[in-house]
């Protein structure tokens, strides 16, 4: 059963996207999501909780602010993420203007906690993500779908859940390498360009961009991110895409021209290698999904 309000869920929020459905008791073997979503809090937001019933995870797409993480200060910033469940003290606090944006994620069932720890993390601690724009779509996702009430929602969203946690494996950061100053370099960088993808579309136009060598630039995409900086800014640009596609109202060539691509073959090449389907096959299945109705 999906309802779209839990006792745990804050009220400090501008605006908020979120589900809830209850733990499926009579299927207690199974891991279930029983809660995500996505949260604009509000400056001079604070929450502290000394226990909480599940596994969770929490993501910061935007904003600043500070952690305490069973004890161990962390400062929030865009790629954060952090584990807390049954036992482990956190408090959110120090919320800078104009307030802080993140994803969570909460996993009920007893493989919960050894689903993370399989992958290396264990409550109680953060990590910072190499590419947090990977991220961002898989957590839509599942927000997506679990605001349905279908009887394949649970399964999907475990499938998502599972998923992301993979994803945060792979682009991850040890200690190490967030303290180092090329980490630096490269996070300023993929700031720059997750700002200015629009406007942005060669390599050469984004290592200007971020006043560095083309081949450095490469070189610490490659390091941090494990791919080019130029496939990096092209999948902003794709991911924008898909977003624009969801109004019936614009059309693909306006799509096209909107992330940066005038040729609307090249686009459509891009986004179907990208994304399995043609603009007009991804706007057609979104529009069918939720009941809209899509123009060529």
């Amino acid at each position: 059963m999906k309802t779209t309000e839990a006792p745990f869920f804050s009220a400090q929020v501008i605006r908020a996207h979120r589900f809830f459905r209850r733990y499926n008791t009579t299927d207690e073997q199974r891991n279930q999501v029983v809660a995500a979503g996505f949260e604009r809090c509000k400056p001079g937001y604070s929450i502290q909780r000394e226990d909480f019933p599940y596994t969770a995870i929490e993501f910061v797409s935007d904003g600043s602010g500070e952690l305490l993480l069973d004890e161990k200060p962390v400062h929030l910033n865009r790629g954060v993420m952090f584990f807390y469940g049954p036992g482990v003290m956190h408090k959110i606090d120090r919320i800078a203007p104009p307030g802080l944006g993140k994803y969570f994620l909460n996993i009920a069932g007893p493989g919960a906690e050894t689903m993370l720890k399989k992958e290396g993390f264990i409550s109680g601690t953060s990590i910072q993500i190499a590419t947090p724009g990977e991220l961002e779509p898989l957590f839509n996702e599942l927000i997506r779908n679990g605001l349905k009430d279908t009887m394949f929602s649970d399964a999907i969203c475990r499938s998502l859940a599972e998923l992301i946690i993979l994803k945060v494996r792979e682009n991850s950061m040890s200690g190490q390498w967030r303290e180092s100053r090329a980490y630096r370099t490269f996070g300023n960088c993929r700031r720059i360009l997750e700002e200015g993808y629009l406007r942005i579309n060669s390599l050469e136009e984004a290592a200007h961009e971020c006043h560095v060598d083309s081949a450095y630039l490469c070189r610490l995409f490659k390091k941090f991110a494990h791919q080019s900086p130029y496939r990096y800014l092209i999948r902003l640009k794709l991911n924008r895409a898909a977003e624009l596609l969801h109004d019936p109202a614009v059309l693909v060539k306006e799509t096209s021209i909107a992330v940066g691509f005038h040729d609307p073959f090249h686009f459509s090449r891009l986004f179907t290698r990208a994304f399995g389907l043609s603009p007009t096959r991804y706007r057609a299945l979104y529009a069918a999904d939720t009941g809209g109705n899509p123009v060529d």
